[in-house]
């Protein structure tokens, strides 16, 4: 018995339209994703950069990021006990921090920057003084809350002075 096998083929110009159709909706659908992730990448980058801009200190002095910013500890970073007096005022009751991220929070909430100088001061000490000088946004630092009576003293002093001099 002979057993004769025909193939005939039902392949006709549908089915390349077909096959075209398929790959053209691939390609828009890859595009589409493609794009989808770039926007959310700018988003998240320019969402980054803002959050940078507003939390300097943290970012500068923790590991504390845009990424991590709600679940971090603030009580981790090291004890210390820095008294902070508001309103260039040293008479007043100071807030006192007793870990260094919760004054970097506090800073940055205020718009305020400790710079690399004064923040190496305040790390290797039991406790320090801080105050902004009166009429700016710059902080005087000193390890003893007599220092930092007198360093106010001063600035107080140099802003009277500086006050008299006319503008030219």
């Amino acid at each position: 018995m002979d057993r004769e096998i025909r193939i005939r083929s039902n392949i006709n110009s549908s089915f390349i339209e077909i096959e075209r159709l398929r790959i053209e909706r691939e390609e828009r659908e890859k595009a589409e994703r493609e794009a989808k992730w770039q926007k959310e990448r700018e988003e998240r980058e320019r969402l980054e950069n803002e959050w940078k801009e507003t939390h300097k200190n943290l970012f500068k002095y923790t590991y504390c990021s845009y990424y991590c910013k709600d679940t971090f500890n603030y009580e981790y970073g090291g004890y210390c006990k820095i008294h902070f007096y508001e309103w260039s005022d040293v008479n007043r009751e100071p807030i006192v921090f007793n870990h260094y991220p919760e004054l970097y929070r506090f800073l940055d909430e205020c718009d305020l920057w400790i710079d690399e100088e004064q923040n190496n001061m305040i790390k290797p000490i039991a406790s320090c003084y801080i105050s902004c000088k009166p009429d700016s946004k710059e902080l005087i630092v000193a390890t003893t809350y007599d220092g930092l009576c007198q360093k106010m003293s001063e600035a107080k002093t140099l802003a009277d002075v500086l006050s008299t001099v006319p503008e030219v």
